[in-house]
């Protein structure tokens, strides 16, 4: 006699009881003859391996075994999508280079988008003076590039950020010749807080530079200012780029992680 487990009968053919509507579902192990049968309630079935009886099959058949599939074949790269039948189905692989993308609906291969930059770099064409013990703003005047709308002349001290990002800001000084005390220079956010300072004792050469970095998160609407400070007791010049347009005071911003 056959044993039971469950839904599964094992025993050898001979074993094997006679189909009936309480065996549907049921499965029998012929353990004579290594094979496998489902009963359909009117028949015992072997489960041999033919698409028929539930064995191999195309994974996208269009309903021979998947009734939610598209009919489609192996093809190298491809992946399964769900379309908008909706059904299973295939998406081959794109060209050399190429990405998957999303509408919000569907997904297909496309192009990436081409690295964008967002940035300024601003100048100052003339001399700035500035007074013993400021601090003072440097105020410019022209601009060797803004992709983003940073700077404007109505507001010339302030380079201000379009989005929330991380910045690279920096720039630079190059100050009279004059060897009496101290040349600072900082970056400050907002009016507010210093980020970034250099202070140095006054050079013994002549026009000596000064040059500052700061790597910081800035809010959109959030704006920076290159400030100065001098205590040599008179008042000193912040040079302009009269003579190259790298030289003199600059002050520049690119946003991170485009």
């Amino acid at each position: 006699m056959a044993n039971r487990l469950g839904k599964i009968l094992i025993g050898t053919e001979a074993e094997r009881p006679t189909s009936s509507a309480e065996l549907t579902g049921v499965l029998f192990v012929a353990t004579d003859t290594d094979k496998l049968y489902r009963n359909s309630g009117a028949a015992w079935v072997e489960l041999d391996g033919s698409a028929g009886a539930g064995g191999a099959h195309n994974l996208l058949d269009g309903g021979t075994a998947h009734s939610d599939s598209a009919t489609d074949g192996v093809t190298r790269g491809s992946i399964i999508y769900g379309n908008a039948t909706p059904a299973w189905d295939e998406l081959t692989i794109g060209a050399s280079g190429t990405i998957l993308k999303s509408d919000g609906t569907d997904i297909s291969w496309g192009t990436p988008a081409a690295p964008s930059f967002s940035g300024a770099r601003v100048y100052r064409a003339t001399d700035q003076t500035i007074t013993n013990a400021g601090p003072a703003d440097i105020s410019f005047s022209d601009e060797h590039f803004d992709v983003g709308g940073y700077w404007a002349i109505g507001d010339p001290t302030k380079l201000v950020a379009p989005t929330d990002g991380y910045y690279l800001i920096g720039g630079q000084i190059l100050w009279d010749s004059n060897t009496t005390a101290v040349r600072a220079t900082y970056i400050e956010v907002d009016d507010t807080t210093y980020i970034a300072s250099v202070s140095q004792a006054a050079a013994s050469v002549a026009n000596m530079q000064q040059n500052i970095s700061a790597l910081y998160f800035l809010a959109a609407g959030s704006y920076v200012k290159l400030v100065v400070n001098q205590t040599s007791t008179g008042d000193r010049v912040a040079e302009g780029a009269t003579d190259f347009p790298h030289r003199g005071s600059q002050f520049w911003i690119a946003r991170l992680g485009i």
